[in-house]
């Protein structure tokens, strides 16, 4: 049997498919000769003034950063760059924001730096010094705990490590040294003086103390960056006398990353290993760069202007500024499109439109099922497939490799990082066998029952997500991995779909439930129940379709009523009077926002909605069996 599964889930290039390549351009109605770059610049302006720069950002997408008259700001996809509103003698600057929408960073008192923690819902908290006049907050974790540097009362420079149960604490007992990141353990990295008063690159932990993490070959080195698996980076002078970047890890020490043809430095690295900083080049201008172990080097502005890279989170956005019109903006780079992976059925099989284009077969199956996770915490999205009889289960990881996962084909399947490590579990109904997790290569029973409906959603401030499962005769149940399972409601629901309706700063998910014969429900923020629409739907998707703070819904209330859209929290339009046989929401024409990408059955195929002043436009003329979305590239 394992022969026949890897003969018949080989990739052959046989050349009948070619045509069927051709045929599927031909009716994409702006098929694209190239793939689209990997990612794209944003330019978020400043608060007026010439210059801005971004310095931090958290799994939101809030971005903070310097935006010259007004100081220290914040961006966000809502509201765009808006000035914290820091009381300061000279401009104060945001270095860092964590998931509770805090920001440390320096503001000035009588032309004083003062290290600080702003939030949006307190007031600002002066973080104090150790013993001098001057002080900056450079990184802040989950916990709120914030490391800089601080002049001290002999005159030297200090890291500290500030929290709010314990104040301002000198974390290298008065050796010259600055502290530029934090991860959510508590490990700390920067840079202190060493032997003949050369700067070397150093790890804290309150465990084992200080680290010196050496250089590659030289004599001086600072980190600024550190992942939850305690990677490092930042800079080292090399033998030779050149500057490099460095990658630093428990298993390897130091090692040189790649260069743009001069001195470059990493700035920050994610849990995927994704490594973001600046490289000059030969010319002499120095470019935000983007590094990878599975895709080297990659110049974030290839054509003219300076740049620099200086925050990387879990999604792979990153920030930094750039040069426009002359001036330097706070800039964000993200992922340019969607992915639309669609099922065309037994005669063309698996095909995916990445980036915009060209099309690309996945596999010449057609699937029982198909799920978008990030198995690898890569951040990038890989494809879980359920071939059904007697293929069973497999991952197209990385859009290059097919592993195998399990000989049983589910009845549904959901995905969710539900432990906070930044990589998927997937969650697996078999019949007959109840609910299953794959955690990387591990199997856990979570229930005996199969479920009418599953979904994830976040659903508190702890990290991860929580399983939602609604029972059939049982109710709708959440499963934390830490808890274990609890009550949500005892109706059995027909669909549940999640995600923030009402928008920042709680950060929690809200959930639609649909109950047969009660139509929509709505729990918000882990607290009140709503009724949305007395229908039932016979589609939904969320996803963002304008530029503002709130997860939007599309809703497909069947024959007669039509495909509406739920906006804002508050609003209702219809969009077409047709029903659909699915729809979901991707950003396919990269410009911030989701299109409602609709399969209208055979003889119509696949259409996308881009908003009022678009309209309609055909994506492929024939309908699938199935759509999801992702990013691959």
């Amino acid at each position: 049997m394992e022969r026949a599964v890897e003969n018949v889930l080989r990739l052959p290039p046989a050349p009948w498919f070619t045509p069927i390549a051709a045929a599927l351009a031909l009716a994409l109605t702006a098929c694209l000769a190239e793939a689209q770059p990997l990612r794209v610049a944003h330019d978020l302006g400043t608060d007026g003034s010439l210059h801005s720069y971004a310095y931090g950002l958290n799994e939101a997408g809030q971005v903070v950063g310097q935006g010259g008259t007004d100081g220290a700001f914040m961006w966000t996809a809502a509201s765009r760059l808006v000035p914290l509103g820091i009381p300061s003698t000279n401009a104060s600057t945001g270095y860092d924001i964590n998931e509770h929408g805090q920001v440390t960073g320096v503001y000035y008192v009588s032309g004083a730096a003062h290290a600080m923690v702003w939030s949006p819902t307190s007031p600002l908290v002066d973080l104090g010094t150790l013993g001098s006049s001057g002080s900056i907050g450079r990184a802040i974790n989950e916990a709120g705990a914030v490391v800089g540097s601080s002049g001290r009362a002999n005159g030297t420079l200090g890291a500290f490590l500030w929290t709010a149960g314990g104040g301002i604490v000198d974390l290298l007992a008065g050796a010259g040294s600055e502290a530029f990141g934090i991860n959510e353990s508590g490990q700390v990295v920067g840079w202190v003086f060493g032997t003949g008063g050369a700067q070397h690159a150093f790890r804290w932990t309150a465990a084992g103390g200080m680290k010196d993490l050496g250089t590659l070959g030289g004599r001086n080195s600072i980190a600024y960056g550190i992942n939850d698996a305690g990677d490092v980076v930042g800079y080292s002078e090399t033998a030779g006398g050149a500057t490099r970047a460095f990658l630093w890890t428990d298993a390897n020490g130091m090692v040189e990353l790649p260069n743009l043809g001069g001195t470059t430095i990493a700035y920050d690295i994610n849990n995927g290993g994704a490594v973001v900083g600046l490289g000059y080049l030969p010319s002499g201008l120095h470019h935000a760069f983007l590094w990878t172990a599975s895709g080297g080097l990659v110049d974030l502005l290839p054509a003219g202007g300076a740049s620099a890279g200086y925050g990387i989170n879990e999604a792979g956005e990153i920030i930094g500024f750039s040069t426009v019109s002359g001036a330097f903006h706070a800039t964000l780079w993200s992922r340019p499109l969607d992915d639309l992976t669609i099922d065309f059925g037994s005669a063309y099989g698996v095909w995916t439109l990445q980036g915009g284009g060209p099309w690309q077969l996945v596999h010449n199956l057609s699937p029982a099922a198909m799920l978008v996770a990030n198995l690898d915490g890569d951040g990038l999205d890989d494809l879980v497939v359920d071939f059904g009889p007697p293929y069973g289960i497999w991952a197209w990881r990385n859009h290059t490799n097919w592993t195998f996962i399990h000989p049983l084909s589910p009845t549904k399947m959901v995905a969710g990082d539900f432990d906070g490590n930044w990589r998927d579990e997937v969650v697996f109904d078999f019949p007959g066998y109840g609910l299953w997790m794959l955690d990387g290569t591990t199997w856990s029973q979570l229930h005996g029952l199969s479920a009418a409906a599953l979904a994830t959603a976040k659903l508190d401030n702890t990290p991860g997500k929580e399983l939602l499962v609604s029972f059939p005769g049982a109710g709708v149940w959440v499963y934390r991995r830490a808890a274990g399972w609890s009550l949500l409601h005892p109706f059995t629901a027909s669909r549940i779909v999640s995600g923030d309706f009402d928008g920042f700063p709680d950060q929690i998910d809200d959930v639609l439930l649909d109950f047969p014969g009660f139509g929509l429900w709505m729990y918000r923020n882990n607290l009140t129940w709503s009724q949305l629409h007395g229908l039932s739907a016979k589609h939904v998707a969320a996803g963002y379709i304008d530029k503002t703070r709130h997860v939007d819904l599309v809703i497909d209330f069947g024959a007669g009523v039509g495909i509406w859209m739920f906006t804002n929290n508050a609003s209702w339009a219809r969009i077409h009077g047709q029903t659909s046989e699915g729809l979901l929401l991707a950003d396919i024409d990269s410009n911030g926002t989701d299109d409602v990408v609709v399969d209208f059955g055979a003889g119509l195929g696949i259409w996308a909605y881009r908003g009022s002043t678009l309209g309609w436009s055909q994506v492929h003329s024939i309908s699938p069996d199935s759509m999801v979305v992702g990013r691959f590239h």
